[in-house]
């Protein structure tokens, strides 16, 4: 069933002018009809009878009416036109990028490519780091995962970090694909920061070749900075 359309404002303001008006008609006729006209040129009280009808109904009936007219016409019509809720749109958040250093530790006597397992393994790896940094925990953290041995541990103020798990992946697979070019050659000391207080020290070589003792640490060389994590996973 159709609803009758949407009265406009114009419309509504129009009626309620119009209704005034006949109010004070009514009045003045009232006041014409007992000062002005002689008693034996009317029925006064048939005419009191009238206009107090008329005006109950101007007063109270009408507006009641119009008002539920102009509610139901303001109704949506049909499933389509029904008012949209508000859409609050998430654009996409810029983290902060976490920035990855490298210090070269010995020489290199063994490469292993990690292309085909990349992603895997440094979102493997920035589970661990994150949940230590959840847990605020300086412990270190060391594995195996497709070839290639790690340790981690974290230094500064409570050994947390308000980066995300899917920034230190990203940063860390941004500079394992930009820098090392996929490949993972010798023990390598990678220097993770955020912008804080926290420092992660993650060492990475091939199983073969890696050096359990090396240090990775403050104080090291650091180059071939790269900062990453935003949508590089």
């Amino acid at each position: 069933m159709t609803n009758p359309p949407a009265m406009p404002d114009w419309y509504g303001r129009l009626l309620e002018l119009t209704r005034l008006c006949c109010l004070f008609g009514l009045v003045f006729f009232n006041r014409y009809n007992y000062y002005v006209l002689p008693a034996e040129y009317s029925d006064r009280d048939s005419v009191l009878l009238w206009n107090f009808r008329a005006g109950l109904f101007l007063a109270f009936i009408y507006p009641g009416a119009t008002a539920a007219r102009q509610m139901v016409s303001n109704e949506p019509r049909s499933t389509g036109d029904r008012p949209q809720q508000n859409r609050v749109q998430f654009e996409p958040v810029q983290r902060t990028p976490v920035t990855s250093c490298l210090a070269v530790l010995g020489g290199v006597l063994s490469c292993i490519t990690i292309g085909g397992f990349i992603i895997q393994m440094c979102q493997y790896l920035a589970g661990g780091i994150k949940a230590l940094s959840d847990q605020h925990s300086c412990s270190s953290m060391s594995g195996t995962i497709e070839g290639v041995r790690f340790t981690y541990h974290s230094t500064g103020q409570h050994c947390d970090t308000t980066a995300q798990r899917d920034a230190i992946a990203g940063a860390i697979k941004k500079f394992v694909s930009n820098v090392e070019h996929d490949k993972i050659c010798g023990t390598l000391c990678l220097r993770l920061d955020h912008g804080g207080t926290w420092n992660g020290w993650l060492k990475l070589g091939p199983v073969g070749s890696f050096n359990e003792d090396a240090y990775c640490g403050s104080g090291l060389p650091f180059n071939s900075c790269v900062s990453g994590g935003n949508n590089d996973i």
